[in-house]
C-alpha cells in the first residue's frame, strides 16, 4: 500500500512539473522570458507659421492669409517619445510639396524626390525634439492662377514604431499693379498756333514798354 501512495506522489508531482513548463513556455512566447514586452510609441506633429506672424499652427486654410510669390514658409516638426522605454535609431523624413523650394535644412535634402531627411538618433523617456524648415514659395511664373493649398507631410520611426502627420498651407499668384500715370494732353496743331499767338504777343507788349519808357 505505500509503494502504490509513493507511487500515486511521483505521478502526481511529474503532471504539476510538466504542467508548469507549458505554462512558462506559452507565457515566454508571448511576453519574452523576462515579463510582458515594453509598448513603445512614438508621435509626430508638423505645424506651419502662419504669414507675416509667429504663430505656427496644424493648417492654413484659403481664408488664413496666403503666402506670395518669394515669401518665406516656415515649417515645424515636433518629435516625442511618450512613453517610459528608450526608442533609438530614429528618423525623420519631410515630404516637401510644390510651390515651395527649400532654403535650410537640419537634415539633408535630396531635390530628387524632395524629401528631407534627419537623423535623429535616440530619444529617452518622454523626450521631444523640435526641427524646423525654412522654405520659400516659388515666383510667380511657378505659381498656379489664384490660390492653390498644399499639405507639408512629416514622419518619424524606427524598426519598431512610426508616425506621421501633415500641415496645410496656401499660396496665391499675385500679379503686378500696374501704377497710374497721369497723361499729358499731346500739342496739336491748334495748341502749336496758340503758344505762338502768345510769344508773339508777348514779345510785342515788351517792345510797346520800352518805347513808352
Amino acid at each position: 500500500m505505500l509503494r502504490v501512495t509513493r507511487v500515486v506522489t511521483i505521478v502526481i508531482a511529474a503532471l504539476i512539473f510538466v504542467f508548469a513548463g507549458q505554462l512558462v513556455s506559452a507565457n515566454g512566447g508571448q511576453y519574452g522570458p523576462y515579463g510582458p514586452s515594453p509598448v513603445l510609441s512614438i508621435d509626430v506633429n508638423k505645424t506651419v507659421q502662419r504669414a507675416n506672424n509667429s504663430d505656427f499652427v496644424d493648417n492654413l486654410s484659403p481664408s488664413d492669409q496666403r503666402f506670395v510669390p518669394g515669401q518665406d514658409v516656415f515649417f515645424r516638426i515636433t518629435v516625442k517619445n511618450p512613453t517610459d522605454e528608450t526608442l533609438t535609431n530614429v528618423t525623420v523624413k519631410d515630404f516637401v510639396p510644390e510651390f515651395v523650394d527649400v532654403i535650410e535644412t537640419p537634415g539633408s535634402y535630396d531635390s530628387s524626390n524632395r524629401t528631407i531627411t534627419i537623423n535623429a538618433g535616440d530619444f529617452g523617456p518622454k523626450e521631444e525634439k523640435t526641427y524646423t524648415l525654412k522654405t520659400r514659395a516659388v515666383g510667380k511664373d511657378s505659381m498656379p492662377t489664384g490660390t492653390a493649398c498644399r499639405t507639408n507631410k512629416a514622419q518619424a520611426f524606427n524598426s519598431s514604431v512610426s508616425d506621421e502627420d501633415t500641415s496645410q498651407f496656401c499660396v496665391e499668384r499675385v500679379e503686378k499693379q500696374v501704377t497710374n500715370v497721369t497723361q499729358i494732353p499731346s500739342t496739336g496743331p491748334e495748341m502749336g498756333l496758340g503758344i505762338l499767338l502768345i510769344n508773339a504777343l508777348g514779345f510785342g507788349t515788351g517792345v510797346i514798354l520800352r518805347k513808352k519808357s
